[in-house]
C-alpha cells in the first residue's frame, strides 16, 4: 500500500520507517529542510520537502493513488488539512485517513480518539491516551505498563520483580505457566528476552505476566512482591498529561496533588479541579517533596514538558520513599536513563500515538498493539481459517524465537499455552515479540 506520511518528527519518521519495513511504498513529507534532511539519513524512505497541506506537495508525492495518509506534525490544523487535501485528489476510493489532533474540541468528552469526525477516519489525541494508559497502570498495584487484549479478558502486565517476589532468586520452571497466568517475557535492564523455564529473574528485573483480567490485581500483587494500592498520588507538571490523568485518577477514586511551577496555570486548574489540592511550586527540591509527605505518597508521576526535571524529581521521590515513580519521557535519547537510575519506569506519548496510528493502519489480522521503546511489541491477532498457523501446534509452526504466545482467546475463554497447544481458526492470540520478528509472526496469521 502506497501511504503518505505528513510531519517528520520523531512520531512520523518513527510511522514511516516501521511501515517501510513493513514493505509499504512510503512517502515522508516534511516543511522544514533540515528535519527532512536528518529523516532521509535515517529511513529507507523517499523524502519531501514541502508543506503537506499544499495540493501541490501532494499531487507530486502521488496522492492521487495513496491507500493512507497519516498527518503527525505539530499543528492540529495542518493536520487535518492534510488529510481532507489528501480525500480530495483521489481519482477512485478516498485514502484512508488518520490525524493527530491536541485539541480536545474534536473528541466527545474525554475520549482519546475519535473516528469519522470532519470526514477524517481517524483522530489520536496523543496526550489522552498517555494519561489513560498512565491510569490503568497505577489501578494494578506492582504493575508500571498494563495493557488489555481479546475484548479485555486478557491482560498482559510489566512488573518490576521487588526482592521478596517469588519469582527472584531461581529459574522459573514450572511457575512460566501456570493455569492463572504465564510470564512472557525477562528484561536485564535493556531490551527484554522471551522467558523460557531456564530463565532467571533477578531483583530490579522487568517482567511480563499474561494473565486473566479478571484475576490480574490479585496475580500481580503475588507475583510483584511487596506492593501496595494506590491511594495518594502526586502529578507534577500541569500539562494536558498531568491534568487528564488526575481527572482519570481522582474518578477513580484517588486522593491527588497536582504541583504546577507555574502560578497563573496553576490557579486555572485550581479552579478546574475542585477535588484535587494544586501546589504552586516546581516540585524539584527534596525540602518540598517531605513537607508534602512524599514518603507515604504510593505513586509519583512526573508530567512536566521538561524530560530531565521529570527524571530528577521521580528520582528524588523514589530516593525519599515514594513507593512506585513513573516519568513521562518525550525525548527517546532520556529512556536509557531510567534503567540507569532508581525510577520504575518511563511513559513515552510519541510511542503510544504511533501504537494507536499503526493499529489502524496495518494489514492482515492484527486487532490491537502496544510497542515499548526496546522495540518489543504486543500484538493481538485472529488466526486465519487458511492461515499457516490455524489448526496446528505451537509446537509444529516455524515459530521465531524472539516471540511467544501469552495468550489465547477462544469463545470468550482465555488459555495460556503450552507447546502442543493447538491454534484453531478464529482464535484471538496474543504474542509477545521482539521488532525483528514481527513480519514472521504476522504471516503465520494471514491467508
Amino acid at each position: 500500500m502506497k501511504v503518505i506520511v505528513v510531519g517528520a518528527g520523531q512520531v512520523g519518521t518513527y510511522i514511516a520507517r516501521t511501515l517501510t519495513a513493513e514493505g509499504h511504498d512510503v512517502v515522508l513529507i516534511e516543511e522544514s529542510p533540515a528535519i527532512a534532511e536528518q529523516a532521509e539519513a535515517s529511513i529507507d524512505a523517499m523524502v519531501m520537502v514541502g508543506s503537506g497541506t499544499s495540493l501541490a506537495t501532494l499531487r507530486a508525492a502521488g496522492g492521487d493513488e495513496v491507500g493512507m495518509v497519516v498527518a503527525v506534525t505539530d499543528s492540529d490544523e495542518a493536520n487535518i488539512i492534510a488529510c481532507l487535501s489528501a480525500r480530495e485528489l483521489a481519482v477512485e476510493a478516498p485514502p484512508r485517513t488518520i490525524a493527530r489532533v491536541r485539541s480536545g474540541d474534536y473528541y466527545p468528552d474525554d475520549a482519546s480518539s475519535a473516528e469519522g469526525t470532519l470526514g477524517i477516519d481517524f483522530m489520536i489525541h496523543p496526550d489522552r491516551v498517555t494519561a489513560d494508559d498512565l491510569s490503568e497502570a497505577l489501578l494494578v498495584p506492582g504493575a508500571v505498563n498494563v495493557e488489555h487484549f481479546a475484548d479485555g479478558q486478557l491482560s498482559v502486565a510489566e512488573i518490576v520483580a521487588q526482592e521478596n517476589s517469588p519469582l527472584v532468586g531461581s529459574k522459573l520452571g514450572p511457575r512460566r505457566v501456570t493455569e492463572d497466568y504465564l510470564v512472557a517475557a525477562v528484561g536485564h535492564g535493556g531490551t527484554p528476552a522471551v522467558a523460557m523455564s531456564s530463565t532467571e529473574v533477578k531483583h530490579g528485573d522487568r517482567v511480563f505476566i499474561a494473565a486473566r483480567r479478571r484475576q490480574l490485581r490479585s496475580t500481580i500483587a503475588s507475583l510483584a512482591g511487596t506492593v501496595e494500592t494506590v491511594r495518594h498520588a502526586i502529578v507534577l507538571g500541569g500539562t494536558s498529561i498531568g491534568l487528564q490523568l488526575a481527572k482519570r485518577l481522582r474518578r477513580r477514586g484517588i486522593n491527588v496533588k497536582l504541583v504546577e511551577r507555574d502560578a497563573q496555570r496553576a490557579e486555572r486548574i485550581a479552579a478546574m479541579l475542585d477535588d484535587v489540592l494544586v501546589l504552586h511550586d516546581d516540585g524539584m527540591s527534596q525540602d518540598f517533596m517531605r513537607q508534602e509527605g512524599v514518603e507515604d505518597v504510593h505513586a509519583f508521576i512526573a508530567c512536566s514538558d521538561d524530560d530531565a526535571a521529570n527524571l530528577l524529581a521521580a528520582l528524588n521521590a523514589k530516593k525519599l520513599g515514594a513507593h512506585m515513580t513513573l516519568t513521562v519521557t518525550h525525548r527517546s535519547e532520556f529512556l536509557p536513563l531510567v534503567d540507569a537510575m532508581e525510577v520504575d519506569a518511563a511513559v513515552s506519548p510519541r510511542l503510544h500515538t504511533a501504537a494507536a496510528i499503526l493499529r489502524f493502519v496495518r494489514k492482515g489480522r492484527v486487532v490491537r498493539l502496544r510497542q515499548f521503546e526496546s522495540g518489543a511489541e504486543l500484538i493481538e491477532l485472529e488466526a486465519a481459517p487458511g492461515s499457516r498457523i490455524a489448526g496446528r501446534s505451537l509446537n509444529q509452526c516455524d515459530w521465531p524465537q524472539g516471540g511467544v504466545v501469552a495468550g489465547i482467546s477462544r469463545d470468550g475463554k482465555v488459555t495460556f499455552p503450552h507447546g502442543d497447544t493447538v491454534i484453531e481458526p478464529g482464535d484471538h492470540v496474543v504474542v509477545f515479540t521482539l521488532a525483528r520478528y514481527i513480519s514472521r509472526v504476522e504471516r503465520l496469521f494471514s491467508e
